[in-house]
C-alpha cells in the first residue's frame, strides 16, 4: 500500500495549499510488505518514518475502493469504445473510501 499526499497551487488542480510560485509537492509513504512496482522509474525513494508510525498505520488501515472484476471489464470495454468516463472512473480506484485529515502535524526542522 502506498499512502500519498499532494499540495498544489490553486488552478493547477491541486489543493491550493502551496504559495504561488512554489513547485507542487507530493510525498508517498509505502507500507509494504514489499516493493511497489507502480513507483518504478517515476519516483525518488528516500527516508523513513522516525516517529508517528501509529498514524501511518491508522491511515493505511482505511479501506480503499476496489471495483469488482465485472466493473473493471466493463470499464475496459468503455475505454475501447472511446468513452472518456472510463478514465475518470479509474481515478477513484484504490483511493480511500472516506476522507483522511491529518491535523496538528507540526513543522519539520532541517
Amino acid at each position: 500500500l502506498a499512502l500519498g499526499a499532494a499540495a498544489g497551487a490553486a488552478g493547477d488542480g491541486g489543493a491550493g495549499l502551496v504559495p504561488r510560485g512554489s513547485a507542487p509537492t507530493e510525498f508517498l509513504i509505502t507500507t509494504g510488505p514489499g516493493p511497489v512496482p507502480s513507483l518504478d522509474g517515476e519516483n525518488v525513494v528516500f527516508g523513513r518514518v522516525l516517529s508517528g508510525m501509529d498514524v501511518v498505520a491508522a491511515v493505511a488501515a482505511v479501506p480503499t475502493f476496489s471495483p469488482s472484476s465485472n466493473s473493471r471489464a466493463w470499464n475496459q470495454v468503455a475505454e475501447w469504445l472511446g468513452d472518456d468516463r472510463a478514465a475518470k472512473a479509474r481515478k477513484v480506484w484504490s483511493k480511500p473510501v472516506r476522507a483522511i485529515a491529518i491535523t496538528n502535524a507540526g513543522v519539520l526542522q532541517g
